[in-house]
């Protein structure tokens, strides 16, 4: 008997425990705008069922009185044929949809009786964020779309995820918001050998550059993924907040929980560990599982490349370029030489497709004048020189090669793009009388 007494003394132990880490949960994250989340987890592991569990927190939090919270979920377009549901439409327990499909396409629910719960709109790309609406959670049917165009992928979520950002920072979007993504290694992969374009690499460092800024404007991620280091490190380091499912993926050098990866590797579908921002996790956690709601979606139709250039057309341009507001920056950072390159001109090289992220460098004859011409070859297969995530090219051997060092410094005085060629010249006066 006393042996029966003291396991009901542990069992409410230990669901005390939970309840004091689920409450910490929500004080932090759930009640918090613009807090990350990355979820991780082998497939099959519950991550999806996961990202349902955090919908269901964000909407009863605003039922106890939180500020209410425009949600966008990514749809991935996975559907049970067998169960005959479509995996978006489970987010009908929590509430009408607003489901959004890109002008040309179209999404058919065979199902009546949910009929009135779901409203169908069509966007076109320079709209998206127009079209969300604060009191429905909204879908974005777009990935579904995209299977066989690797590069049109690229350039559609480059686009949108450019206008939030924009948006945003000019507070014409309605925050705050909460943004579901899953798979997010997707859209932000490590090392550009890793994308499937240029402009899907371009994808990452967007992205890169402005999740901490998104964050202060009200503006959360909540991702899943089944690889940490599948994701940009500069990106992962800024989900603080972590649920963690059964894992067997590796492990990034900041992980508190790399000694535990054996518990990770057991966790049952319905447990999970959250791990809080302050190198804290908590104990084994149950979270609920949401089942199918019935109703399978059907897609028809596909994107094209009318769809995003309509936004942002191409420029024409001469075969040389010459204008003084842009300029190419000669700097040294930490002992190292690098080439900087204007916001201008890289927005202006985007705008001429010039994105591939692999630069060779090369010096030009000099010329009569005194002038120290440098030309920047765009050249993905051959490049010998890496164009990093920020823009610089760490050209110190270059310097050397050339016996440039200590011989030019500071801004270009005029920079030539010649489209054709895909390259950039950049004009230098020098620092000293060329030898």
């Amino acid at each position: 008997m006393n042996e029966l007494f003291g396991d009901v003394k542990v069992e409410k132990e230990v669901e005390s425990r939970r309840a004091e880490w689920l409450r910490k949960f929500r004080r932090g994250f759930v009640y918090n705008f613009g807090q990350h989340m990355l979820i991780c987890g082998q497939t099959g592991s519950g991550k999806t069922q996961t990202m349902f569990w955090l919908v269901d927190e964000l909407k009863t939090a605003e039922e106890r009185g939180k500020k209410k919270e425009a949600i966008i979920w990514f749809d991935t377009g996975k559907s049970d044929a067998i169960k005959g549901s479509t995996e978006f439409l489970t987010l009908l327990n929590f509430g009408d949809l607003n489901v959004l499909v890109p002008k040309g396409c179209e999404v058919h629910i065979q199902n009546e009786d949910i009929a009135d719960m779901i409203k169908i709109q069509e966007f076109k790309i320079g709209s998206f964020w127009d079209k969300i609406e604060r009191r429905r959670i909204n879908v974005a049917c777009i990935e579904p779309f995209l299977r066989r165009d690797p590069v049109l992928y690229g350039k559609v979520f480059v686009e949108l995820f450019t206008q939030l950002i924009d948006k945003a920072h000019n507070l014409e979007i309605k925050t705050p918001m909460a943004i579901f993504f899953d798979e997010f290694h997707r859209i932000c992969p490590p090392r550009p050998q890793d994308a499937l374009t240029s402009m899907h690499y371009k994808l990452g460092s967007i992205i890169q550059l402005n999740i901490e800024r998104l964050r202060s404007l009200g503006v959360r991620f909540i991702a899943s993924t089944h690889g940490i280091t599948k994701m940009r490190g500069a990106i992962r380091s800024s989900f603080q907040w972590r649920i963690y499912k059964r894992y067997i993926g590796g492990l990034s050098d900041e992980d508190r929980l790399k000694d535990y990866k054996p518990l990770l590797m057991r966790l049952r579908e319905d447990e999970a560990i959250i791990s809080y921002p302050n190198a804290i996790f908590s104990d084994i956690i149950t979270l609920p599982y949401y089942g199918y709601f019935g109703g399978l979606a059907k897609y028809y139709g596909e994107i094209t490349d009318e769809f995003v250039e309509c936004v942002r057309p191409s420029k024409q341009y001469n075969k040389k370029l010459v204008t003084d507001k842009q300029y190419v920056a000669v700097n040294l950072d930490r002992g190292r030489m690098r080439f900087d390159f204007s916001a201008d001109l890289l927005k202006e090289l985007d705008e001429l497709d010039i994105t591939e992220n692999r630069v060779s460098v090369r010096l030009l004859t000099n010329s009569i004048n005194g002038t120290v011409p440098i030309k920047f070859i765009f050249d993905e297969k051959n490049g010998r020189y890496g164009l990093t995530e920020d823009g610089r090219i760490h050209c110190m051997e270059f310097f050397r090669e050339y016996n440039l060092v200590g011989l030019i410094k500071g801004r270009s005085f005029k920079v030539e793009i010649n489209p054709e060629e895909k390259s950039v010249t950049a004009y230098w006066k020098p620092l000293k009388p060329l030898s």
